[in-house]
């Protein structure tokens, strides 16, 4: 058993297994005797560990491991190394940072994972931006969100809009500028959203701009602004660049394949910045838009 194999199973089979729900390939890489150690101390065997990966709702999107480092020991091995992972369990998304202890050992037909346990490390602090004018950059990864719909294009459309409010955009403002508590902003929002807790801004035909002058003559495209100021309120007061992305953009588009409806996830948007409480935020307003999407379809 050479550090190479160990880090190659653990890559390609171990990670690639758990972001691909790959439950056969996991039960084989586990030894019998395999016990996982939780960051909350908790200590779970094999066929707990399959059981929660199977019915406990536990998905992994993505395994990025970092200063991977592995001890050969004769018939066993000890790799540690730095995991940021994305997760979610029961629909809800979650980034995290583990710094991990695995142990393989060379048992009499395979290696197998034996051991596992981590501990939780601390949120890595934004990057600082320069404050002096000459500008700094912070990266943004974005999971894009997708459907595709057999309906005709207009019943798609007309199906999103039916279920977000459409108010009186001079009105709207009019009112949420006289307000001067939150009970008062709560008065003029609420009553104008739609039954998904949602409302449009704007409408932008780019169908309309593509067909023109190009050999897209049939093109349709629509891109709506949709949102809750109540809900961009609760991320921006954390996060204020969440501003920058809410009110959310909902594409609507025609291909050969089908209507497109897409969005980007604010989760992924506001991820770089590490606050819980808008990426909680961001959590429910995904879920929102996801389901309206899916209805919709």
């Amino acid at each position: 058993m050479t550090s190479e194999d160990v880090l190659q199973i653990h890559i390609e089979g171990f990670n690639r297994a758990l972001e691909q729900q790959d439950y056969a390939s996991l039960e084989a890489i586990y030894s019998d005797r395999y016990m996982l150690v939780r960051p909350d101390g908790s200590v779970l065997n094999k066929q707990q560990v399959l059981k929660d990966l199977r019915d406990g709702g536990l998905t992994f999107h993505a395994i990025e491991l970092e200063g991977a480092e592995v001890r050969a020991l004769g018939s066993a091995a000890l790799l540690t190394a730095t995991s940021k992972t994305v997760s979610s369990r029961n629909w809800k998304r979650s980034h995290a940072q583990i710094r991990l202890v695995a142990v393989y050992a060379q048992e009499t037909d395979a290696i197998r994972l034996v051991h596992f346990q981590s501990n939780t490390l601390p949120e890595e602090p934004a990057a600082a931006l320069e404050v002096n004018g000459s500008g700094g950059t912070r990266k943004v990864e974005t999971e894009r969100f997708t459907v595709v719909s057999t309906k005709p294009f207009d019943d798609v459309v007309a199906a999103i809009k039916a279920a977000v409010g459409h108010p009186n955009m001079s009105e709207f403002w009019q009112s949420t500028q006289k307000a001067t508590s939150p009970s008062e902003l709560d008065a003029a929002i609420q009553p104008v959203l739609g039954k998904t807790g949602l409302m449009q801004f704007v409408e932008f035909d780019h169908g309309m701009i593509v067909r023109k002058g190009t050999e897209c003559h049939t093109s349709r495209m629509i891109r709506l602004v949709i949102g809750n100021p109540l809900i961009m309120k609760e991320m921006a007061k954390h996060v204020p660049d969440a501003g920058s992305y809410a009110p959310v953009t909902v594409l609507v588009d025609e291909r050969t394949d089908g209507v497109h409806l897409s969005y980007d996830r604010m989760v992924s948007l506001l991820a770089p910045y590490g606050n819980h409480n808008a990426l909680s935020v961001a959590h429910d307003l995904d879920a929102k838009v996801e389901n309206l999407l899916r209805q919709s379809a």
